[in-house]
Parts: structure tokens; sequence; C-alpha cells
């Protein structure tokens, strides 16, 4: 039987390139950067170089946040108010491949020159898909 966050994350993520990962500095202020992914179930894939800053804020706080966006991370309108919720975890063995099959087979050439040494591969694990709240009307301001 197929749960209903992997229902909700077809309907959301199929047929879809990329995602704004929105990671969190120590501060709290979050930082999104559009990412290629891939999935299975509920959880989504992700690779990047070891070294980003992403990776560093994901090292202090696994927590994160995603939706999906086009190439340069605006996210698409008729996603704009859902958030997925997640937890990161860093792949190590056996998982690193499978990440990386999963999205060498989604990005196909392309993955070719995306494809570095030090990239590393992140698994998420979604958590909660969350409806952001309409901005209260705050009246007029005097």
């Amino acid at each position: 039987m197929v749960s209903k966050t992997t229902e909700m994350l077809d309907k959301i993520l199929n047929n879809q390139k990329y995602i704004s990962l929105t990671t969190y500095k120590k501060n709290g202020e979050d930082v999104s950067t559009p990412i290629w992914f891939a999935r299975e179930n509920d959880d989504v894939f992700i690779m990047t170089e070891d070294q980003s800053w992403k990776v560093k804020r994901m090292r202090n706080n696994s927590k994160v946040v995603f939706v999906s966006c086009n190439f340069i991370g605006k996210i698409r309108q008729k996603f704009i108010d859902l958030r997925i919720h997640g937890n990161v975890e860093f792949l190590e063995g056996e998982e690193v491949s499978k990440a990386e099959q999963k999205i060498a087979k989604k990005y196909r050439f392309l993955y070719r020159f995306a494809k570095r040494e030090k990239n590393i591969f992140l698994k998420i694990t979604s958590t909660a898909i969350l409806k952001e709240p309409e901005p209260e009307d705050q009246g007029d301001c005097e």
C-alpha cells in the first residue's frame, strides 16, 4: 500500500528536475539552493560537493525543507505554498552507489558533466508536507 506522503510526493515531484533545498545556518537563518534530486518512495537523494556551504549547514542541522523549483530556484507556481520537511542523512558504502545510480539514471548524460570526485550523496527522509499559511492582513499601518 502506498503511503499518503508518497502520493503527495508523486504529485509534487513527478517530472520535476530540481528542488529548492532549504538548509539552516547556526543562527536559524534559512538558505535555499536549487539542486538535482532522485526519489525512491518517501526518500529523496541528492548529490553535492563535500565542501559546499549547504553540507556544512546540514552537518550542524539535519532538518531541511524542499519544494519543486526551476533551475534557478524559482518555486513552481502550483507548489508555491507547499513545503516538504525532512531529515538529511549522509550516505556511505552501498547506499552511495544506490543514490548515485538513481541520480545518474534520471539525469543521464548531464550527470557525467556534474560528476566530481568530491561529490557526496545524501538521503532526505520526508517527515511532513505542509501548506504555508497565508500572510495575515496587517491592516493599515500608521
